[in-house]
């Protein structure tokens, strides 16, 4: 997921443009700084698909791509939220034996969009981070059909941008009310016991 780093820059830069001339910032920028992570993100696609070719794209899935895709952003999201049966070697069945459970993603994708939709676009913060997500995202989510399908691991650079605009959507509300705070500080608690008891079993 380090690839989508120059976008992410650029991507700050439509968020957060600056004051004096926006366009030609960006233009100095991208001269500057931006052309050289480019290039390494480049050199770096290169090393690993032609040289080392470390990552293998799986050619039978193909056909349903668009099923993997949804199947497999569903669950990354479920994870966020219910980290349960997490598994070394995740499988997606093909779509003619998961009718149901892609119809489920599908709705849960829908839904999804909905509260996103919600957000205060105003919030512009909120907004990048949402945005972090699905950015980082992107280079494991199948649009090329990949032979390791899912990997908790590819979760640990987008899940910054979920924390971050969870952090600060519920920064205010907790904040203000003691209850809240005290839950908020309870249920951290309990996942750092849940997380340390979970990795001294490992």
């Amino acid at each position: 997921m380090a690839v989508t780093l120059p976008i992410m820059l650029v991507m700050y830069k439509f968020f957060f443009p600056s004051e004096n001339n926006p366009f030609k910032e960006f233009i100095k920028k991208l001269k500057g700084v931006y052309i050289g992570y480019f290039f390494i993100t480049c050199f770096y696609l290169i090393i690993q698909f032609w040289v080392f070719k470390d990552v293998s794209i799986n050619l039978s899935l193909s056909g349903q791509s668009i099923f993997v895709m949804v199947k497999a952003l569903a669950s990354y999201i479920k994870l966020l939220f219910l980290p349960f049966g997490l598994n070394a070697d995740y499988v997606i069945p093909p779509v003619s034996t998961a009718v149901i459970s892609f119809l489920i993603a599908i709705f849960f994708m829908i839904a999804l969009g909905i509260v996103l939709s919600r957000i205060d676009k105003q919030n512009k913060l909120c907004c990048f981070f949402v945005a972090w997500f699905f950015v980082t995202l992107l280079p494991v989510s199948n649009i090329i059909p990949l032979s390791n399908v899912m990997a908790e691991r590819y979760l640990y650079i987008p899940v910054m941008g979920i924390l971050g605009a969870v952090g600060i959507l519920s920064w205010k509300p907790i904040s203000k009310n003691i209850y809240a705070t005290t839950g908020f500080c309870i249920v951290l608690i309990v996942f750092a016991i849940v997380s340390i008891s979970r990795n001294g079993m490992a």
